[in-house]
């Protein structure tokens, strides 16, 4: 048997400390991550899936076997032309080599799979839709490498209103003439020396330019621009406004920058920067949509204080590898990619997106992630903790990451384990019941005790206690049990009641017999065990009043507690509501402070009688940024996080 623990204090939704003992050893597929990250996952994924597409080049003996489920042109005739028309669902991948050539010629081709154009193969996509159906974001996309081609030409793109990805490397060339992107957003990552080019499209897209690459942008309407500085490179750029049509517009190679980039006539186009570790980029008079940070290496990183939606007059990011200013520019979004084995704690920022790649160890403390550069996710062997804060976009764990969410509000955004990723999910809110896919497990752990719960008598401890498993993982929920130690002995555990083997949903967990037990603070723990024997501890930390000492609900329409609501809209950008509740008389405060503890804003100042109330904090004048909001009354003080945007 073995035993994982994870430690709560859910009175402040915290976690003390992190301890994962062993992992079930199970299988995983390729990497998922947008941006930058997506443009690395691809180049790592095109050269693991070499060995994987190779057997379909000439090389192969004519009696090799060949999925059923693949669509392969090119072999074993590598100069085979096979053209699709009409309607067509394919439940699988498509490989173009050799020198095949794929036409779907005024086809509605429904894909459930990656496509791949690799030695000199061509897919040419002319007329008619091309739809990637997708659950979620960049689950499908495609890839040219070597010296592959892939076009479309007066075509639609369809991708179930979620991102896909497009890999364009080494030699290959990615060409979009007269065509539209319906319902989604594309991400395509220029990795070696290919040529990407775009005629009279309306194609909503990022472009990642990276090494030698070359990107043209000729009548077109939306694209996020990332310029990536490298290691020793020299930038100072001002960039044409975002709120114009750029006529003309190029970078070339120069001063450590290796790539060229042209626009003509191009509209709704968005700025991008990665400054890479070494180099000195200097942005002046600009709109940034958005700074990627890549956090490389085996140092230990501490951030905090990262804020979207900033006019910084002089700014220089606190990072000492690398020298990044903004001056007099506009920026919105901040999204970070730890790599390699580094250990990064970011605490009390608003950001965008993260991604851990490789083998990082990341904690995010008190932050929030607005979702306005991506989402959270995890890939490699990333250990990723993400500790009393609240994200507004998706959570995804890929591959054999190890993913904990805990005490943590996630809003608006699926949750999503992958792959042979192991996530736990413990004592969070969310708009979405987690899901499991591939052979990933999710432990979902969330339990409590009412506020009144006293001695000498039974308490009724509710929640929820699951194990979620993809179809291809054959461990499933074995059962739970709780128990109990005094805070102060912690070692003196004891079985509340016998072990369940159903899983439980937001409802009764176990009855809690309190007899001849003392008034003071208790560790209650969920032992989560799955069907091979293995188990996760959850500990939380609760308390037993005097009997007597508290009335029941039933008996009183009073507040038990001063309690202070999570303000509603978070973020927001003109108002948000406040909730509060009063369990007696008396003077009652409510003030808005900011990241320094300076007084911006007193919301309310007045006497109140015992009740519930809600009140209203009109931001007119602030600008964006983090703030505290601070409940004081003559039982004490409680303080909510609250973002504003514009």
């Amino acid at each position: 048997m073995k035993t994982r623990q994870v430690f709560l204090l859910t009175s402040y939704f915290s976690l003390l400390t992190f301890c994962l003992l062993s992992t079930p050893a199970l299988a995983s597929s390729q990497p998922l991550t947008p941006g930058w990250a997506r443009a690395k996952a691809l180049y790592d994924h095109a050269h693991a899936l070499r060995p994987d597409v190779s057997p379909y080049a000439s090389r192969l003996t004519p009696n090799a076997a060949l999925p059923d489920s693949d669509i392969i042109v090119g072999y074993p005739d590598s100069n085979q032309v096979k053209t699709i028309t009409g309607t067509y669902t394919h439940p699988g991948r498509i490989l173009v080599v050799n020198n095949g050539t794929l036409i779907l010629d005024h086809a509605n081709f429904t894909l459930r799979g990656m496509i791949y154009v690799l030695d000199h193969g061509k897919m040419r996509v002319r007329g008619g839709s091309l739809t990637f159906q997708q659950t979620y974001a960049y689950e499908y996309g495609a890839m040219a490498f070597q010296a592959g081609e892939l076009s479309f030409d007066s075509a639609t793109v369809y991708s179930s209103n979620q991102s896909w990805s497009m890999g364009a490397m080494d030699s290959a060339q990615y060409n979009v003439r007269n065509s539209t992107l319906r319902n989604g957003f594309n991400t395509v990552a220029l990795i070696g020396k290919p040529r990407v080019t775009y005629f009279r499209s309306d194609f909503a897209s990022e472009y990642v330019i990276l090494d030698s690459s070359r990107l043209s942008l000729t009548n077109c309407d939306t694209a996020l621009i990332w310029l990536s500085f490298p290691d020793s490179s020299v930038v100072n750029l001002t960039l044409p406004a975002a709120d114009t049509t750029i006529k003309h517009w190029e970078i070339r190679p120069g001063s450590g920058i290796k790539y060229t980039v042209t626009l003509d006539t191009v509209s709704g186009v968005m700025w991008g920067t990665f400054p890479q570790k070494g180099c000195r980029a200097t942005i002046t008079n600009s709109r940034i949509r958005a700074s990627g940070l890549m956090i490389p290496g085996r140092d230990s990183v501490h951030v905090s204080g990262l804020v979207n939606n900033q006019h910084y007059a002089d700014y220089t990011l606190p990072l000492a590898d690398r020298t990044y200013r903004l001056v007099n520019t506009d920026h919105m979004t901040w999204n970070l990619y730890p790599q390699d084995s580094t250990r990064f704690v970011l605490e009390t920022s608003i950001f965008g997106e993260m991604l851990g790649f490789g083998s990082p160890r990341i904690t995010v403390n008190n932050s929030i992630c607005d979702g306005s550069g991506g989402y959270i996710g995890s890939e490699g062997n990333t250990q990723f903790v993400v500790v009393g804060s609240t994200i507004y976009t998706q959570v995804i764990s890929r591959d054999r990451t190890f993913m904990v969410l805990a005490g943590s509000h996630i809003n608006f955004g699926a949750v999503n384990a992958t792959d042979a990723s192991v996530m736990l999910v413990a004592l969070c809110t969310s708009d979405y019941y987690p899901v499991a896919r591939d052979t990933a497990l999710i432990f979902v752990s969330d339990f409590r005790i009412p506020s009144n719960a006293s001695v000498e008598s039974t308490v009724p401890v509710t929640g929820t206690a699951d194990i979620l498993h993809g179809p291809a993982q054959p461990v499933t929920f074995g059962n739970y049990r709780m128990l109990f130690a005094p805070a102060d002995t912690p070692s003196a555990m004891r079985f509340v009641g016998p072990s369940h083997n159903q899983v439980v949903v937001n409802d009764t967990l176990d009855l809690w017999d309190t007899h001849g037990l003392r008034v003071g603070a208790y560790i209650l723990r969920m032992r989560l065990r799955d069907s091979a024997n293995d188990s996760l501890d959850f500990d939380k930390g609760v308390y037993l009043n005097p009997l007597g000492v508290e009335l029941e609900p039933a008996l009183t329409n009073l507040p038990r507690a001063l309690a202070l609501s999570q303000p509603f809209p978070n973020p927001f950008s003109k108002r948000t509501t406040i909730s509060f509740a009063l369990p007696s008389p008396g003077r009652v405060t409510l003030k808005a402070y900011d990241l320094q503890g300076r007084l911006i804003r007193t919301i309310l100042d007045e006497d109140r009688v015992g009740g519930r109330y809600q009140t209203e904090w009109d931001a007119l004048g602030v600008p964006p940024g983090i703030y505290f909001l601070r409940l004081t009354a003559p039982q004490g003080s409680l303080t909510r996080k609250v973002v504003l945007t514009r």
